[in-house]
């Protein structure tokens, strides 16, 4: 196995999923798990870097490196090795949308007619009002994934929207009404769940011998209100259409309820504290799976062609 990690222009690796492999290598090796490390910047996997004229001109093969750094540097190097748009925001999948797993109302936008609709029957039902989270579908970590208070259109529509920090302490935009149909196009949408008072993530290895969890670690607020283990395990066995690997990430509201939070494809992921044996084969195979995505998009593509 080689992996190639991204850091900055000190030379530093940046995340803790990055510093993870450099500071466990001698103590895999032990172990019989064995790989090298090599490191770039984002700008040498671009076009015009030496890694990415390397790779052009045939002396690397698509399968020799697996990629570790910020989401940015994954789809960088997707793209360098023929499709980025394999790889998209998993979200809350369409499994877990039933409040039996989530806890809130959880809405998918594909486009302005379904927004339009979606507004108008949410006002009629009188429950537009309110915090949402709004995430994009097709960009990880997109810039307009915000938190939004919906207050009803009772002022002139061309006010400018306000930034404030909610009663939870998270970054919200006011919006009117008539303007949030606007701005869910393309987006999941979400009730925000009141009362959280902790937040974890579930590393998930469908694989795993001793059964698909194989790490849970708190991110956010009291780490010791746990979450319900049978809850999480019933999460899992909805979620059917799942990557083989994946993070879940859940919460415990104040009444000691669990809910799902969203999923995440295993790269780019805060470990918060999560160390595994096994840690550079995860990595390695859930690259691998994003790696015969790329590589199905292109015969895909030569074939339209």
């Amino acid at each position: 196995m080689k992996f190639l990690i991204e850091i900055d222009s000190q030379g530093k690796a940046l995340y803790d999923f990055s510093q993870m492999l450099i500071g466990m290598q001698d103590d895999c090796a032990r172990w019989g798990i064995k790989y090298e490390i090599e490191t770039c910047q984002i700008e040498d996997i671009q076009p015009g870097g030496w890694f990415a004229k390397k790779y052009e001109s045939g002396e690397i093969k698509d399968d020799e490196y697996t990629p570790v750094g910020c989401v940015e540097f994954i789809q960088t190097f997707a793209k360098l090795m023929g499709s980025d748009k394999v790889i998209l925001p998993l979200n809350v999948p369409p499994e877990l949308h039933p409040t039996i797993y989530s806890g809130r109302s959880i809405y998918n936008i594909p486009s302005k007619e379904t927004a339009k609709l979606f507004v108008a029957d949410l006002l009629e039902k009188h429950i537009l009002h309110g915090q949402w989270h709004v995430k994009d579908t097709t960009v990880i970590k997109h810039p307009d994934n915000k938190f939004y208070e919906v207050i009803p259109d009772t002022r002139n529509g061309m006010m400018t929207l306000e930034a404030r920090i909610g009663p939870d302490g998270k970054m919200c935009k006011k919006v009117f009404d008539h303007d949030f149909a606007e701005k869910i196009v393309g987006k999941q949408v979400s009730r925000v769940v009141p009362d959280i008072v902790s937040e974890w993530r579930v590393f998930i290895d469908k694989k795993d011998m001793r059964g698909p969890v194989i790490g849970c670690e708190c991110y956010s607020g009291d780490p010791i209100t746990f979450p319900n283990a049978n809850r999480i395990r019933q999460f899992i066995d909805a979620y059917t259409l799942s990557p083989e690997i994946y993070t879940l990430d859940v919460m415990v509201d104040k009444s000691g309820n669990t809910w799902v939070v969203e999923c995440h494809e295993f790269f780019s992921c805060g470990l918060y504290g999560f160390e595994c044996i096994n840690y550079p084969n995860i990595v390695n195979r859930a690259w691998f799976a994003i790696l015969r995505r790329i590589r199905a998009a292109k015969c895909f593509e030569e074939a339209e062609c």
